[in-house]
Parts: structure tokens; C-alpha cells; sequence
């Protein structure tokens, strides 16, 4: 099965299988009542933090109001399948992220997976993971972290958010990357895992920037590289890994987020939500908040470009699941 293929066949068909008319009644009608947006995730994480930035101004430029429900546990799958499975009028939208482009990989027997059937609706940024240590730890950059690893093989431990999340796959790609070897020591949230690294519990992890930003601040953790294409605005001193020599080209997105509608949902709706979200996005006020508390960029654009984008995410995590050998639970 070709991922890209599949995913573009689908946004193909979805846009040239609705006959005109239909198209522009669904526009001129919608929307008439709020609008659910899905966040796969409980209270506080990166991407509801994400959803309560965008969702009032996304809802300004609908003209109703758009409201959070977030459906949490089950890396995301449990909201994938709910928005998949609900009417397709645009009044269900979901705020997706890596997790629907790594999970499809990782359960591939799974009979059902949602996360391939729901339409791209507009993407809505990047933002970087981090390699944060604790204070003890002696490597001051991530050549000596790499070095101090390769000089002990097996006996680094590393934290997760839990097996197969985005924050384990980081390491494994670093660990493919460099050829070190390290204990995983998976959490059920990245909550928990943050609190015992924090506690010594174990020495170094990779976190969503939001997440480590607070603790690095304060010194409680130390950040060596980031993942992404380009340094944080507000610590410009924090190289990328690429820029201290450690390419990890598998996260050159880092963390991802997009708008997905359920299958068959009317072009017409398609097209109203994506306006609506690109004029969200370039407002100054938002775009400065998710750069402050998120370090997101915002990248706007067509229901395709997040397809196509989607669509090489999901042809890229399935190699290196294999590759390191990621077993889920």
C-alpha cells in the first residue's frame, strides 16, 4: 500500500466527486450552530493548548462558535475514530497531529483505522521537540551527549510519553542516527515522565517545546538540540540538531498540527473552513501567541499541501517503526 498515493487519491476524489450545486447550497449554509473541534488529547498538552489559541478566532470568522471536547487516551485514536465516524456537514472537525501519521505504523494490523479516512481540511504550523537532560547529567551539548552514550553502551536510560508516541520515536531516530544504545522507560503521558525526570528518576527525555520551555527557564532541565528546521525565538541560542551536527532528517517537521473533516464532507465546507482557518492564522495576535507559548510557525495553505504533507509523514514512520523495532502495548 502506497501511503501518498492513497492519501492523495482520496482528497482527489473527494474534490471532484461533489457535483457543483451541491457545493456552493453547503457553503452558502454553513455554518448555523457551533462547531465541535476534537483534540485528541486531555486538558493542557501542546495541541489543546493549540486548540483554545485558534478556536475563538476560528469561530470569529465562521460566524459561530467553535469549542473544544477533548477525547483523550489511546494516542489519539479514539478521536480520530469518533470524528471519522460522525456526520459529514463540518460541524465534527478534528486538530490532528504527528500521532495520526505514526499510529497507522505502528498497530498495522489494527482492522480499522480511522486516521487514513478523514479529509485534510488546512495545515496549521510546526513547532520543535527537545532533548532536555537533567541538571546532573554532564553532557553540556548533544556531542557530548552522543559521545558519553557511545562511550557506555546500554547503560543510558531515557523517559517517553509512552511506547510508540512521538516523543519515544525521537529517540529511536537519534539512537538510529548516531548508533547509541539506551534503556526506554515508557509513561502513560508525557505529564508523569516529566515529574521523574524532574526527580532523577531517569536522565534525559524528549519533550514538546511547550512542555520543556517552563523548565528550562528555571533551570530545572537542561536542552541540548532541538528537532525542526529552525532555532526558537525566544531561546536563539539552542542550536537544532542539523545546525550541532546530528542530522535528524526522519523530524525535520518536529511536531505537526492540521484540520481533518470526516470523509465526504462537502467541498464546499472544505474550502469555508480552510478560508476561515488561514484567516486565523495570520492574524498577528495569534500568530504572536503561538510563537510565545507553543514556538509554533504557522504555515497556511490548501487542503492539498496538508494532504501531500500528511501523506509523506505517513510513508515515512512505518520504515523507522521497523527499523528500531517499536513495539506497541
Amino acid at each position: 500500500m502506497n501511503n501518498r498515493r492513497d492519501a492523495l487519491i482520496v482528497l482527489t476524489t473527494f474534490v471532484s466527486g461533489l457535483p457543483a450545486g451541491r457545493a456552493v447550497a453547503q457553503t452558502v449554509n454553513y455554518p448555523n450552530k457551533p462547531i465541535r473541534l476534537v483534540v485528541g488529547f486531555a486538558p493542557g498538552g501542546a495541541t489543546d493548548i493549540l486548540g483554545r489559541q485558534i478556536n475563538i478566532a476560528l469561530g470569529t470568522f465562521l460566524g459561530q462558535q467553535v469549542y473544544i471536547d477533548n477525547k483523550g487516551g489511546g494516542n489519539g485514536y479514539p478521536a480520530w475514530s469518533y470524528v471519522a465516524n460522525a456526520a459529514a456537514d463540518g460541524y465534527t472537525l478534528l486538530l490532528g497531529e504527528n500521532s495520526m501519521a505514526i499510529m497507522p505504523g505502528l498497530y498495522r494490523n489494527r482492522s480499522s483505522q480511522p486516521a487514513r479516512e478523514l479529509l485534510p481540511v488546512g495545515f496549521v504550523g510546526t513547532a520543535p521537540f527537545v532533548l532536555i537532560v537533567h541538571p546532573d547529567l554532564k553532557a553540556r551539548n548533544i556531542q557530548e551527549f552522543v559521545a558519553m552514550a557511545l562511550a557506555k553502551p546500554g547503560s543510558l536510560q531515557y523517559g517517553s510519553a509512552g511506547n510508540g508516541t512521538p516523543t519515544q520515536l525521537c529517540f529511536e531516530v537519534l539512537k538510529l542516527a548516531t548508533g547509541i544504545e539506551a534503556q526506554h522507560i515508557p509513561y502513560k503521558g508525557g505529564g508523569p515522565a516529566m515529574v521523574d525526570l524532574l526527580g532523577g528518576q531517569f536522565p534525559c527525555m524528549f519533550a514538546a517545546w511547550s512542555v520543556a520551555k517552563p523548565y528550562i527557564e528555571t533551570g530545572k532541565v537542561r536542552a541540548l538540540a532541538l528537532t525542526g528546521l529552525k532555532r526558537t525565538l525566544d531561546f536563539p541560542d539552542l542550536p537544532t540538531f542539523a545546525e550541532a551536527g546530528v542530522p535528524l532528517p526522519d523530524m525535520d517537521l518536529g511536531q505537526w498540527w492540521g484540520v481533518f473533516a470526516p470523509p465526504s464532507t462537502p467541498a464546499g465546507v472544505v474550502a469555508r473552513v480552510n478560508e476561515a482557518l488561514a484567516n486565523s492564522l495570520v492574524q498577528s495576535e495569534v500568530r504572536t501567541r503561538l510563537a510565545k507559548q507553543l514556538s509554533i510557525t504557522v504555515e497556511t495553505g490548501s487542503p492539498a499541501l496538508l494532504a501531500s504533507r500528511y501523506a509523506a509523514e505517513l510513508d515515512r514512520w512505518p520504515g523507522v517503526i521497523r527499523r528500531a523495532r517499536v513495539i506497541a502495548d
